[in-house]
C-alpha cells in the first residue's frame, strides 16, 4: 500500500532557498553584521546585508558607521553553489574621529577635528561559494564599488565645512 501511494503521488524536492550570513572580516574589525539572501529563481538571488559599528576606542578614536548593501547575484551553475556575478548598491552614515584611514580616503585628522557624513553608491562583485556541509557554506568574493561621499568636516563647534567626494574603492568580502 505504501509503495502504491509513493508511486502515485508526485514528490517535489527543493534545494536551498534562503541563507542567513555574516561577514567574518567585518567581525575582525569589531563590526557586527548580518545578511539574508533569498532565491528569486534557479540562478538569481537577492541579498540584503547590514553592518553597524557603534564603538568609541581609546584616546577618543571613533570609527562609527552603519551601512546597508542590497545585492542581486547571478549564479553560473545553480543558486548558492559555485561562481556568481553580482551588482550591488550601498549606503550609510559615518562618524570618524582621530583615525588615519588608508589610501588618503580622508586627510589625517587633527586634535578636536573629525568627519561625519553619508555615502551612497554601487558596484559589481565576483565570487564563489563552497558547500561545506548540508547547512554550512563558505563564500568568498571581490568587488569594485564607487561611492558618492558627503563629508561634514568639523574643525571646531562653530566652524563646519562641507565637502563632496567621489571615491572608488575595492571591497574584499569573505562570508560564511
Amino acid at each position: 500500500m505504501f509503495l502504491c501511494l509513493v508511486a502515485c503521488c508526485p514528490l517535489t524536492v527543493s534545494g536551498q532557498d534562503v541563507a542567513l550570513k555574516t561577514n567574518t572580516l567585518y567581525w575582525l574589525a569589531t563590526t557586527p553584521n548580518i545578511a539574508a539572501e533569498t532565491a528569486l529563481s534557479d540562478k538569481v538571488t537577492l541579498e540584503v546585508a547590514g553592518a553597524y559599528n557603534p564603538w568609541t576606542f581609546a584616546n577618543n578614536k571613533k570609527l562609527r558607521f552603519w551601512m546597508v548593501q542590497p545585492e542581486v547575484k547571478y549564479w553560473l551553475c545553480q543558486k548558492f553553489e559555485g561562481y556568481f556575478f553580482g551588482i550591488h548598491a550601498l549606503g550609510g552614515e559615518y562618524n570618524i574621529k582621530n583615525v588615519d584611514l588608508p589610501f588618503g580616503i580622508l586627510p589625517k585628522t587633527e586634535k578636536g577635528r573629525h568627519y561625519e557624513g553619508w555615502y551612497v553608491g554601487g558596484g559589481l562583485t565576483y565570487g564563489y561559494q563552497w558547500l561545506l556541509s548540508e547547512h554550512l557554506n563558505l563564500e568568498g568574493s571581490i568587488g569594485l564599488s564607487c561611492a558618492r561621499v558627503i563629508t561634514v568636516e568639523r574643525i571646531s563647534s562653530n566652524n563646519i565645512g562641507v565637502r563632496l567626494n567621489d571615491l572608488c574603492f575595492i571591497i574584499i568580502i569573505l562570508l560564511c
